[in-house]
């Protein structure tokens, strides 16, 4: 695992100043309030051959985790990542524990993307723990990444896109979440709340669009609001014309990509990869930039906000650059390592990666937008009007 000389220390201020004092914030106190610091710290001796150890005071958080270190008396340090949120059933919820497990292990094994060390890990639905190696840097949240100083961009972009080049280079029959098998080798089985695993991605966008959920729509307007309801059925619709490969070997995919999962040190190198819980082997059409390079989908965003095409926004235009960059890069290292050129062709599809994009920010995200309005935009592309029966849309397909 990579280390750094340049670390000034940990930027872990528990909750932000704003939060704290929300129902959220309450919500997390109590949950950190919750655990028996005292017993998971005694586990972790056990693991650690007796060596003692404390809970240090100070914690970080992510979207679904509470994530604190503990301090062996020899001087080492673990982190102990506990997931706060489930809306899954025992089994499930162990499933999704073991599989990030195989997962990490995976990666491990078959690549040199810097991830960290499972020592233990408690799977149910009432205590998701995982211990894990404790890195010497912040995720790129901490380092306030939605500015990376101009002398580290180059280099950080280059080390992103070949990480997910060799991960993506993982590739399985079928669709679904990593399985380790008793003998050492690896297999796919069922997505959490998906279903599977999928032989085609026909079948994978025909599951999504029928078990789909848009968390919460209360102050979305009513334009939006039919938009965003209209989104999987109409997805449902097209389903058979989307994929440009509807059939395997499919790549690993790490859904969640980006500088809130990247340990940095302070120069913004690469120390790991975190948080695997929701990779899969998974259709290139899922497949989007980091989320680093992240940009709404066009067809979502308001046409006021371009001008002959071009974004007025400043900023939005220096990312757009800095993805064909990152495309670029890509094709360098597959043309480097012989291999296909599949991820440089599915991130340099841009109506691909608006869909792609589309369905993380739907299920994943909750952001408002006019989902439907991209299956309707690039209908040449995918068929007639979305919407149309799936006989005419096969029959005038392009």
């Amino acid at each position: 695992m990579a280390t750094s000389d340049t670390f000034k220390g940990y930027k872990w201020d528990g909750m932000r100043h704003e939060i704290k004092d929300s129902k959220y914030g309450r919500w997390v106190q109590s949950f950190v309030d919750s655990i028996d610091w005292n017993s998971l710290c005694q586990y972790a001796s056990e693991l650690h051959g007796g060596v003692r150890s404390t809970i240090d005071p100070k914690f970080t958080m992510g979207g679904r985790h509470v994530v604190r270190i503990i301090n062996f008396e020899r001087g080492e340090r673990w982190i102990a990542r506990l997931r706060m949120t489930t809306d899954m059933d025992d089994d499930e919820q162990c499933q999704l524990v073991q599989r990030e497990v195989d997962c990490i292990q995976l990666v491990r094994e078959r690549t040199s993307v810097p991830v960290p060390a499972v020592y233990g890990y408690i799977a149910s639905a009432k205590n998701s723990i995982m211990l894990m190696e404790c890195l010497s840097g912040n995720v790129g949240m901490d380092l306030n990444f939605d500015f990376i100083p101009s002398q580290y961009k180059d280099r950080f972009y280059a080390e992103m896109a070949r990480f997910q080049t060799e991960i993506s280079s993982i590739m399985f029959p079928k669709i679904g979440a990593i399985i380790r098998c008793q003998d050492g080798t690896y297999d796919v089985g069922p997505l959490p709340g998906l279903g599977g695993p999928f032989d085609t991605v026909t079948e994978y966008l025909m599951a999504w669009a029928e078990t789909a959920i848009f968390n919460d729509m209360e102050g979305a307007d009513d334009e939006i609001k039919a938009s965003i309801m209209a989104f999987p059925q109409k997805l449902k619709a097209l389903a058979a014309n989307i994929p440009a490969r509807d059939h395997g070997p499919f790549p690993l995919v790490h859904d969640d990509f980006g500088h809130n999962n990247i340990v940095v040190d302070d120069d913004y190198n690469i120390l790991g990869v975190i948080d695997w819980e929701h990779a899969g082997s998974m259709p290139w059409e899922s497949v989007f930039f980091p989320l680093t390079l992240s940009l709404l989908p066009r067809p979502m965003m308001p046409e006021w906000m371009y001008e002959n095409g071009v974004p007025k926004n400043e900023e939005v235009r220096v990312i757009m650059d800095e993805r064909k960059d990152y495309v670029n890069a890509v094709c360098r290292i597959e043309r480097q390592e012989g291999s296909s050129h599949f991820l440089s062709a599915a991130l340099g599809d841009e109506v691909g990666q608006e869909l792609a994009y589309a369905m993380k920010l739907y299920v994943h995200d909750g952001k408002f937008g006019l989902y439907s309005r991209i299956l309707d935009v690039h209908h040449n592309r995918w068929g007639r009007q979305a919407g149309g029966s799936q006989k005419d849309l096969a029959i005038n397909a392009p």
